[in-house]
């Protein structure tokens, strides 16, 4: 049986907080108000598209990253100005 994938670190951030919005709601029996519950869902919803877009700005510059690890190390072993700058 093939091994499900691994879900994403936003994924992940996303259906913990999924999980946090309906505890939210499911306090309505317990007292919260309506417009209280919206308050916290919109912040909820605020924080999980701000962790995405950050996992996005962050997913796309690891290859700009990794180019440069690739130059530095084809640089430590093909001069010897990198080894004795470090």
């Amino acid at each position: 049986m093939p091994v499900p994938p691994t879900p994403t670190p936003a994924e992940t951030f996303a259906s913990i907080l999924w999980c946090l919005a309906q505890a939210v709601v499911t306090r309505t029996a317990f007292g919260l108000s309506q417009p209280l519950i919206n308050l916290i869902i919109t912040r909820i919803r605020d924080a999980k598209q701000a962790f995405a877009r950050l996992a996005a700005r962050i997913q796309a510059a690891e290859p700009a990253r990794q180019k440069i690890r690739l130059a530095a190390a084809a640089g430590a072993r093909g001069s010897g100005v990198w080894r004795a700058a470090r």
